[in-house]
C-alpha cells in the first residue's frame, strides 16, 4: 500500500512511499503527520524536485515520443509553477494517507 501525499489547496501527483516519507521528515529523523508553514514548504519543495526529476530520464526515439515527452515537461512545469503559489499561501495543509 503506498503512502501518497495530500495537500489542502491543490491535487498533487501519486507519491512513491519513499517520497512521502522524506517529504515528511523532520531534520531530527521525525516523521509528520500533518506540516504547515515551513515544514510546508519545505515538504512541498522536495516533492516539486521529484516531480522535475521523473521527466530527467526520458529519451525520446522518434516524433511521437519527442512530442508526448514536450507535453510532459510542459505539464510538469505547469504543476511545479502550481505548487510554489501553494507553497506561499499561510492556510496550505500536507499530510500523507
Amino acid at each position: 500500500m503506498s503512502m501518497n501525499l495530500h495537500c489542502n489547496n491543490m491535487e498533487l501527483l501519486q507519491t512513491p512511499t519513499h517520497i512521502t516519507y522524506m517529504c515528511l521528515m523532520r531534520h531530527n529523523g521525525v516523521k509528520c503527520g500533518k506540516v504547515k508553514d515551513k515544514d510546508m514548504q519545505r515538504a512541498l519543495r522536495i516533492y516539486a524536485q521529484w516531480v522535475e526529476s521523473t521527466i530527467s530520464s526520458c529519451i525520446t526515439r522518434n516524433k511521437k515520443e519527442e512530442d508526448q515527452f514536450n507535453e510532459r515537461c510542459d505539464f510538469v512545469s505547469s504543476h511545479c509553477r502550481e505548487v510554489m503559489k501553494v507553497m506561499k499561501k499561510k492556510s496550505t495543509v500536507v499530510w500523507f494517507q
